[in-house]
């Protein structure tokens, strides 16, 4: 994976275009948030070393975050809309790729305490735009988003692949060439060795 005794890498990148837009709401741009697996496990051990992580598989995939309706220059709204409870039901069509695409890293919860997270959180914020108007529509959309900008593969178009180090205007630039989009690296360094 990318060196494991340098920083590591949390992906955020804007989709501006593509939303219908009419009405009235209290954002600007969504951004796709990915991961990487392993620096959620890193991060998590660093707090208690006996946590155990669920990784994907394949331990070089990226997972969804999220889709977060922010405003420039700052993150939220968040929490809009108390009136459109979590329905874990009302994911079963596509609960076999949520387990799969958008996991809780943190082992011993259910993915779906994440997704009840991010749908409070963010996906109430996003229904304001018809094509994010249910859970089933915002969590189908971060699995096509997910297909379409999967940082495994925009990174290895970039000639960026695990196992070596880069520098973060380098990341940038692969990402940019790639998507034609800007990206935002938010970096955590480990502080103590841990193995997974």
């Amino acid at each position: 994976m990318f060196k494991h005794n340098l920083n590591l890498s949390l992906f955020l990148f804007a989709i501006l275009n593509g939303y219908a837009t009419a009405g009235k709401h209290d954002f600007d741009v969504l951004i796709f948030t990915q991961h990487w697996p392993q620096t959620v496990c890193y991060t998590w051990k660093e707090k208690d070393p006996s946590h155990s992580c669920a990784l994907p598989r394949d331990k070089g995939e990226w997972t969804i975050h999220g889709i977060w309706p922010s405003q420039f220059n700052k993150l939220g709204p968040a929490f809009c809309n108390p009136s459109l409870p979590f329905d874990p039901n009302a994911l079963a069509p596509l609960a076999g790729q949520l387990k799969e695409k958008w996991i809780d890293i943190e082992y011993g919860r259910e993915s779906s305490s994440l997704w009840e997270h991010e749908w409070n959180k963010h996906g109430t914020c996003a229904a304001v735009l018809p094509q994010l108007s249910t859970e089933q529509k915002y969590f189908n959309e971060g699995l096509v988003l997910l297909s379409k900008y999967d940082m495994k593969n925009v990174l290895a178009r970039a000639n960026i692949v695990p196992g070596f180090s880069y520098r973060v205007p380098d990341i940038l630039n692969g990402i940019q060439q790639v998507l034609g989009t800007h990206a935002t690296v938010e970096c955590r360094k480990n502080r103590v060795r841990i193995s997974l």
